[in-house]
């Protein structure tokens, strides 16, 4: 005597397979068919830069299998990059990469991971010379301040952040507040470089630990791209780097910082 329920079981699978859509692996094209201009323009990097970019990162992110059609290391490097150069959202590199926001994602940190191992060989002084020499040409610009950040008068003065003065009046002060921009606009003129060839540096909609994947990993691409000679994006000269005050300045910090003026006297 049959099973009835065995038999509806198999009239399930039978169902089943015949309203079953076959899996469709989406066409893929070489990443690295196109020229170098346009790999530029989308990834910040010609087709040589991107292929060291694949020498290097390849035993890190390499997939085991080629199971599910997985992605190559070309394709993997490209779409963490269209991101990086972008700041896209992940459906729209998605769309332009021809991918899931699943595996976008995924792809993006591990490659984001991978640059992040590189941060001691990339992220140094630059030359051979000593520490020492390097922090004596800082103070050459505007005087030895060690312990001391600087910051715009969009952060509050604190006793360890010094900000500009609001309304210089003496020349003490006139002379510190420009000993604060001089020596502030190394850095900002770097990180606006380094913003403007990694676009996602702008607004990262990310959470704060993957936020901090990407700056490095951004970071070391864009020492990648300076030692490799990468064609430089333009930069805007008439940027103004101060942000709006936001938050009032600490009291004992106006005090270091009215100490500090005063060795401009």
């Amino acid at each position: 005597m049959a099973c009835p329920l065995l038999d509806d079981v198999v009239e399930v699978l039978i169902l089943r397979r015949a309203f079953r859509h076959e899996r469709v692996f989406r066409d893929r094209a070489d990443p690295l068919a196109f020229s170098d201009e346009y790999l530029t323009e989308r990834y910040r990097f010609s087709g040589d830069g991107i292929r060291y970019l694949c020498r290097l990162l390849g035993p890190n992110i390499q997939h085991r299998t080629a199971r599910s059609h997985a992605l190559t290391v070309p394709q993997m490097v490209c779409v963490a990059l269209r991101f990086f150069a972008s700041g896209m959202f992940l459906y729209s590199v998605g769309d332009a990469e021809n991918l899931n926001k699943a595996t976008i994602c995924r792809t993006i940190r591990n490659v984001s991971l991978a640059m992040k191992s590189l941060v001691h060989i990339f992220i140094t002084f630059p030359g051979h010379r000593r520490f020492i020499h390097i922090k004596e040409e800082f103070y050459k610009i505007a005087g030895e301040f060690s312990g001391v950040l600087l910051g715009d008068k969009g952060y509050a003065c604190e006793t360890f952040l010094m900000t500009p003065l609001t309304d210089p009046q003496t020349p003490a002060q006139q002379a510190y507040n420009h000993a604060h921009a001089k020596t502030r606009a190394r850095i900002e003129m770097t990180v606006g470089l380094l913003k403007s060839r990694l676009q996602c540096l702008h607004h990262l909609r990310v959470s704060p630990d993957r936020a901090c994947h990407v700056t490095v990993a951004c970071t070391v691409l864009h020492n990648i791209a300076s030692l490799r000679k990468e064609r430089a994006p333009r930069v805007a000269l008439d940027v103004d780097w101060d942000n709006a005050a936001i938050f009032p300045d600490n009291r004992n910090g106006r005090l270091v910082r009215e100490y500090i003026a005063n060795y401009f006297s």
